[in-house]
């Protein structure tokens, strides 16, 4: 098949009356490129207009590039701005630029700086622009704005100085006007039809290659006949001596019956005569006498014509030269043809495929291959192009291919029933068949359900499928049954069985399972190609219940209050201390506060304790004794309570190595209580006890070696303050205090007129933890008479007494537990042996 062959139309000179630029990039001048090449400009400044557009700075060759004023400003709106000034007019930033130089006593003056770089020496520029009238004065004389140019080697950028020649063929005039003066004038629309003329000429100019030309046109006061007028769309055409109508675009190269359109540069003025046509070729729409003409080539023997376009007249005076193309016609060559036919091919064989044309071949392969042959292994379309020297042609082949028979009898089937009627195919038209029974139709009909396969041959292999045909029942669904289920134990999961089956749950949802979170009735309805089955569970979710009355609350004594216990839980009951039974408990007293909250899932306890404190008791024990730099620390710990100690630290407690005053206030909400300690330091150790001691009714004895807080090494190997002896004998201790050591004895006589009737401790620790809760003193008391005892602090101050020989002492003084530390005890009592009461003196040790 021969392809015409179509050419694209270059236009290398334009038309002198036609715009065939866009609006060009604008650069520091406006540049004239070629001879008879136009240059063209706008003066479009963009933005919004408004009537109080005055005062708007201007700067030269750059508010509009190539474009020069001598005035500092401009005004910009739509002709309805009467002030004197450059004027930038028009609508939607399709703007003229001009001048109104009313009441104004400066000439307007504005220019285009235009520059050489054809290459050549200009002889002359013709000119086109479009004068535009934005405003009509009232008055009817007619307002001019005149042009003028000047010629410079150097760069021209000043309207003002320098020569400049007046050419008043391209003046410009007014085109509207009315009658009457004073009072400003209207607005009119310098794009509407009537507001606005083309204006052109030759002028006549030599612009040596590389000089400027400023274009400039000014305008002057002339009272009450200003009317706003502006230049636009300014066209530019340099031309010299030289000018040809440019070379002819068009086909040069055709193939017959092919069609050409071929063109040279439209002169304004100017009319062409077409050279004859060779044997068979013709004017379509006969001889022109335009720029244009279109050649139709059909019959026309191959060789080569020449195409000569004469012009007739001159363009701006200058006479213009002939131009001439040389158009070969050629004829198509033969048809293409591929050797082979269509074929078929087995997966993985290959084919060559050869062109009748030895050269000038494309195959369509990806990529595409330039060989007179190709080979090829994959199926599809494959198409050969010849490109002959005009035109080309193509042929076409189809390769199929062939695999090993792909066979599919279906998915696995479920029946209902034994008795069936299924029928089964290879597929694979004009293969070999091999069943399962030996049979080798292409066909085979199952009757039961079974397995059934099939062997499948064909040139390029063989393969087999399988399928099975298996007898199902109606679908047996069982959720199970219905549940409590009991803590966060959601989601549960539900299982509706019969894989393969459809499902339809309460909610529509179709899963083979489904997600309980929540308490209700579900149920499913599942079915298969033999029917549906159906089962319904009730699930009840509960939550294990939990119980929180909060923290631990104190009140002070003596102060009402009230406050509401809330051991709320869903779907529960309760139990509180007091056998109440609502979700609720209002308190109004201290005590201790408890609940049981149970549901079927199980039961949650919670204590509340309501504690009743006073002002806090502060006690930061006995004045102490230390050794010179040792450290101690007091203790004013309080529940709740905040703290200051003498030099405003606020912990609980303070530690030290200095003796001195040490005093704490201690504060709860209650209010505050506060409490001294004087640490001083040890005194040297004093010897103290008595020489001999006669016992009289006792077995046993304390021995005192007093300087309490001291260390004790005792002949018996005892290391604390008091010993107990029973055994005459001499007793002695060390007593250091401090880097001070003393020693001290005693000589103990036990006589049989009486015994020692009590053996009283020297600890004890009253912390409720049930050991060592009490001071006691156990012994025989069968004998005594006058028994008392008393304890007294290292103050002096008795802090317990009693005449029970079986007191028991809980370490409370005025219902206040006492600190700890080292207690003097003082029992009194009469043995049979004496004749008045004798005083025995102790020391007990509190800890805690």
């Amino acid at each position: 098949m021969i392809l015409k062959k179509f050419f694209t139309l270059f236009t290398i000179l334009s038309a002198a009356f036609f715009t065939l630029l866009s609006t060009q990039t604008l650069r520091a001048q406006l540049s004239l490129t070629a001879i008879g090449t136009p240059a063209t400009m706008n003066f479009n400044l963009g933005g919004s207009s408004n009537c109080s557009g005055a005062g708007n700075a201007w700067v030269n060759n750059a508010t509009i590039p190539n474009c020069y004023s001598n005035m500092g400003s401009y005004a910009y709106s739509t002709g309805c701005n009467n002030t004197g000034a450059l004027h930038v007019s028009g609508n939607g930033g399709e703007t003229a630029l001009g001048g109104r130089a009313s009441n104004s006593t400066t000439l307007i003056i504005w220019g285009v700086r235009v520059v050489n770089n054809t290459g050549q020496a200009i002889s002359a520029l013709r000119i086109k622009y479009r004068g535009e009238q934005w405003n009509s004065a009232l008055t009817n004389v007619t307002n001019t704005v005149a042009f003028s140019y000047s010629v410079s080697a150097t760069p021209i950028t000043n309207v003002t100085a320098g020569a400049y020649t007046n050419f008043p063929a391209l003046n410009m005039s007014n085109l509207v006007s009315q009658g009457g003066c004073g009072g400003g004038g209207a607005a009119i629309n310098g794009n509407q039809a009537g507001n606005f003329a083309d204006i052109s000429a030759c002028l006549p100019v030599n612009i040596p290659a590389g000089s400027e030309i400023m274009l400039r046109w000014y305008e002057t006061n002339d009272a009450c006949n200003d009317h706003m007028l502006c230049i636009d769309d300014l066209e530019i055409i340099p031309l010299n001596n030289t000018l040809t109508i440019a070379p002819i675009t068009g086909p040069n190269t055709v193939c017959a019956p092919d069609t050409g359109t071929y063109s040279v540069n439209a002169m304004a003025g100017v009319t062409y005569t077409w050279s004859a046509l060779p044997a068979g070729a013709s004017y379509i729409g006969g001889a022109p006498t335009g720029n244009q003409a279109q050649i139709d080539w059909a019959g026309t023997a191959p060789g080569t014509y020449p195409i000569t376009v004469t012009p007739n007249g001159s363009f701006c005076g200058i006479t213009l030269n002939p131009a001439t193309i040389n158009v070969t016609v050629q004829a198509p060559g033969p048809p293409v043809t591929i050797s082979a036919t269509d074929t078929t091919i087995c997966n993985g064989q290959s084919v060559t495929l050869t062109s009748s044309d030895s050269t000038g071949n494309t195959w369509n392969t990806v990529p595409p291959q330039t060989t007179q042959s190709i080979t090829v292994n994959t199926p599809g379309v494959y198409i050969v192009t010849s490109a002959a020297a005009c035109g080309t042609s193509s042929d076409t082949i189809t390769i199929s291919s062939l695999n090993s028979p792909a066979i599919n009898l279906g998915n696995d089937t479920i029946v209902c029933t034994p008795n069936i009627n299924v029928v089964l195919d290879a597929q694979n038209a004009g293969a070999t068949y091999l069943w399962q029974n030996s049979s080798t139709s292409q066909t085979f009909t199952a009757t039961t359900p079974g397995t059934y396969y099939v062997e499948v041959t064909n040139l390029c292999g063989s393969n087999t499928d399988t399928i099975h045909i298996v007898l199902q029942n109606l679908p047996q669904v069982n959720l199970g049954v219905d549940s409590l289920i009991c803590g966060p134990v959601m989601p549960f999961l539900l299982d509706a069985q019969n894989p393969g089956a459809t499902y339809l749950w309460q909610d529509n949802s179709s899963n083979q399972t489904f997600t309980v979170t929540d308490s209700g009735t579900y149920y499913v309805a599942v079915s298969n190609v033999c029917g549906t089955g159906r089962d319904t569970i009730h699930i009840r979710h509960q939550l294990v219940p939990q119980v929180n009355l909060g923290s631990d609350t104190t009140v002070c004594v003596g102060t009402t209050f009230a406050m509401l216990l809330n051991a709320g839980f869903p779907d529960a009951t309760y139990q509180w201390q007091d056998n109440s039974t609502n979700a609720v408990l209002p308190v109004t007293q201290p005590g201790t506060y408890y609940v049981e909250v149970s549901n079927d899932c199980g039961t949650a306890f919670d204590t509340l304790h309501v504690i009743s404190i006073t002002v806090p008791v502060v006690d930061l024990g006995s004045d102490t004794l230390i050794c010179p730099g040792s450290p101690f620390t007091l203790n004013a710990a309080s529940p709740g309570a905040t703290y200051q100690w003498q030099d405003n630290s606020t912990n609980a407690s303070y530690s030290d190595t200095v003796p001195g005053i040490y005093f704490v206030t201690v504060t709860n909400s209650c209010g505050s209580g506060s409490d001294t300690l004087v640490v001083s330091p040890f005194p040297a150790p004093v010897s103290d006890m008595k020489d001999t001691v006669l016992t009289c009714g006792i077995t046993e004895l304390l021995l005192d070696a007093k300087n309490p807080g001291a260390d004790y090494f005792w002949s018996t190997n005892e290391s604390t303050q008091t010993i107990t002896v029973s055994e005459t004998g001499e007793y002695w201790v060390e007593i250091q205090v401090c880097n001070t050591t003393i020693a001290d004895s005693v000589s103990v006589e036990f006589t049989t007129t009486s015994n020692n009737p009590f053996n009283p401790p020297n600890t004890f620790s009253p912390n409720g933890d049930g050991m060592n809760d009490f001071y006691q003193v156990q012994g025989n008391f069968d004998n005594i008479s006058n028994f008392s005892a008393m304890v007294y602090n290292r103050w002096g101050q008795m802090v317990y007494s009693s005449s029970d020989q079986n007191f028991q002492w809980n370490g409370e003084h005025g219902g206040h537990i006492v600190p700890g530390g080292v207690y003097y005890v003082v029992f009194r009592m009469r043995s049979e042996c004496d004749e008045k009461d004798k005083e025995y003196n102790t020391t007990v040790t509190i800890f805690y």
